[in-house]
């Protein structure tokens, strides 16, 4: 059995485009080939991205009626993040690590970089020119917070047509939206202040008119 995707229009994951109506996956120089089970994983990843997919769904969709053990999911995670390039397991396809796995979505075009949504304290800048960006502790990621206060995957802004929502991720001290700790997701509005952990910043819409969305031809 396959998994089916909710979306006909193609998928940008980092250099590949994947197209499910297709059953291609097309890097820059030729079509990759997909066993079908690692096509059937990449069209459900897709098809409920930027959310996680447990390893109990993904089992479900992929061996209906088979029990399978844990380590044929993890072996075919592996053969598809070798045909995507990727090192580690922070992305494009996650480990959501004791629940299943999620796939990352691609940087939004903005433009000229005026145009994203930011997050500003003092003089430095949190530019949101992803759908997805997890703020945390974690080095070496675009959302970075070298504070003590902040978890390591401390919260979440997803950024889409109609603007920008932060979510805790559990976090230890907690994510503030206008002075009120968060327990589910929240809408930013331009002005607004953020605190995560106890760094404070303020919230800047994008520009009036300025994209939000990236379309892949």
């Amino acid at each position: 059995m396959a998994a089916s995707t909710s979306s006909s229009k193609r998928v940008s994951i980092g250099p590949f485009v994947f197209d499910a109506e297709r059953r291609l996956l097309v890097g820059r120089a030729a079509a990759v080939p997909l066993s079908a089970m690692e096509f059937d994983l990449l069209a459900l990843l897709a098809a409920r991205r930027p959310r996680a997919v447990s390893k109990e769904q993904i089992q479900q969709a992929l061996w209906p009626r088979t029990a399978v053990s844990e380590t044929s999911l993890t072996t075919l995670v592996r053969g598809l993040r070798t045909k995507l390039r990727q090192s580690g397991r922070g992305g494009p396809i996650r480990t959501v690590y004791g629940f299943g796995y999620a796939l990352e979505v691609a940087p939004l075009a903005t433009g000229e970089p005026e145009a994203a949504p930011r997050l500003l304290r003092g003089r430095s800048e949190i530019r949101i020119v992803q759908q997805e960006l997890v703020l945390g502790r974690e080095p070496g990621r675009p959302g970075s917070i070298d504070d003590a206060s902040v978890s390591r995957r401390h919260a979440r802004l997803t950024r889409d047509e109609h603007g920008v929502t932060v979510a805790d991720l559990g976090s230890k001290n907690g994510t503030y939206v206008r002075g009120s700790r968060i327990a589910e997701a929240v809408a930013l509005k331009d002005g607004d202040e953020v605190r995560i952990g106890l760094v404070t910043f303020v919230f800047r819409a994008a520009p009036t008119g300025a994209s939000t969305t990236r379309t892949v031809a």
